[in-house]
This record gives structure tokens, sequence and C-alpha cells, in this order.
């Protein structure tokens, strides 16, 4: 029998709403794409200069001899020097001697400009010693030096004495005042100018060369220095020595490539 004053409990359906998700909106990742630098390429298809690995410092190039190749202008020198050296001597036993003139300054000129040149040859001469020796050459080099200097203002000052003389005893007399200067006497006309012969010899017999070439270019060198010493007249004779010394110097040989090294 049902209670009337009971209600029956109706329990209403319960309504889930469906669960939607939000769509997840990613955005979208711009990558740039990677543009590698264009390589720069120079004609004949060698790299650029900006691609070139940078130079390796090598030392001075040296033949198979051991001698350092020399330079297009010091070539020059190591057979214009001594050559100028025999130009002075051939126009003074052909021109009046102690007397101003065309001959005198022609071959005054021929000696300054000859000793001016062996300034790359002395340079020369000292490249071409091993780094051992370096120190005596160094020592060398400026004793030669300063003999050169000398030698040099010597042939200045007969040159200029020459054009300004109008006879040989104003000549004289330009050359007696001149020596008149205290230290000139010694250092120009002097034992100063011999330094630079010796200068010469030293420097030679301390290059990198074999045993056989530099008694040669010793030799010649000695040579040529007591030809000189003994009598200007041999000037000419001594000129052609230090052509046969310096001949080592030229170097004819090509030189191999120098290994690199990273």
């Amino acid at each position: 029998m049902t209670n009337p004053t009971h209600t029956q409990h109706t329990t209403a359906p319960r309504t889930t709403a469906p669960h939607t998700t939000a769509p997840r909106t990613t955005a979208p990742r711009t990558t740039a794409p990677h543009a590698a630098a264009p390589r720069t390429t120079a004609p004949h298809g060698r790299p650029a200069p900006q691609d070139r690995p940078a130079p390796v410092p090598a030392t001075a190039p040296r033949t198979p001899s051991g001698l350092v190749r020399p330079a297009g202008f010091t070539r020059f020198a190591l057979v214009a020097a001594p050559v100028s050296l025999v130009v002075y001597g051939a126009v003074r036993l052909l021109s009046e001697r102690g007397t101003p003139g065309t001959g005198w300054t022609l071959g005054h000129l021929a000696m300054l400009v000859g000793v001016l040149l062996f300034v790359p040859v002395l340079r020369q001469l000292y490249r071409s010693a091993p780094a051992s020796r370096r120190p005596a050459a160094s020592a060398a080099l400026l004793v030669t030096g300063a003999g050169l200097l000398a030698t040099a203002v010597q042939a200045a000052i007969d040159l200029v004495s020459g054009l300004i003389a109008e006879d040989r005893p104003a000549m004289r007399e330009i050359f007696r005042q001149v020596k008149a200067v205290p230290g000139v006497e010694p250092v120009v006309y002097g034992v100063v100018p011999q330094l630079f012969f010796v200068g010469l010899v030293v420097l030679a017999a301390l290059t990198a060369a074999s045993v056989r070439t530099r008694i040669l270019m010793v030799t010649a060198l000695v040579a040529g220095t007591v030809c000189m010493a003994v009598s200007l007249d041999l000037l000419p004779v001594g000129g052609l020595c230090m052509l046969l010394a310096l001949a080592p110097l030229l170097a004819a040989g090509r030189v191999a490539p120098l290994p690199r090294t990273n």
C-alpha cells in the first residue's frame, strides 16, 4: 500500500557538459635560413686575399752554397762597386795627376760612387753570416762602416777641391786648410779609412759559404787591398780582385722553397 503522503523522490538526470578542450595554437617557429657568407674567389680560381692564410715569416732565402740570395739592386752593387774602383784607377792613370780638371773630377766621382755602392755590399755580407757568427759580424760591420764613411768623406773632399780650385797650387792649399782642422788628418786620411778594407776581409770570412769559397773571397780581398796599399797605380788590379771576391755573392743558382711551418 502506498503512503499518499510520501512523495516519490525523483532524481533529475545530471547533465554533464561535454569537456571541450580548446585547441592549442602554437605559433609557427620561424627559423632564419643559415646563409653562409659567399666565398669570394679571385680570378683564376684562387682564394681572395681575405680567405688566404696569414703568411708564415721565413728567414732570408739562401742558395745551395749557404749564402743569402741578393736582391736586384744589391746584385748590381756587387758588380758596380768594384768596377767603379777600376774606372777610378784607369782614369787616374790616363789623366794628369794632382791637377784639377776633367780627369780628376771623373776619377773621384767614380771613386765616390763606388764607395757608396759598397753599402749594400756590406749589408749582403752581413746577412750571409750564419746566426752563430752574427755577433762577430755585427762588430765587423760597424768597423767596416766607419772606414767606409771616412773613405767617402775623403773622396768627397777631393772631388769638391778639384771643382773649386783653379790649378794645382790652389788645390794643395785647400787640402792644407782641410787637414789643419783637428781630427781630419787621422780620421779622414789616416787609419780609419783602412778599416774599410780590413772589415771587408773579416765579413767575407764570417759568411756561411763553404770553406773553399771563403778562402777564395778572403784571398782575393787581401790581394786587392795589398795592391792598392802598395801603389795607387794598381787600383785597377785591386778593383778586379774585389770583383772576383764578391762573385760568389751573386748566387746565380735558384733557391729551393723553404718548408712551411704551422
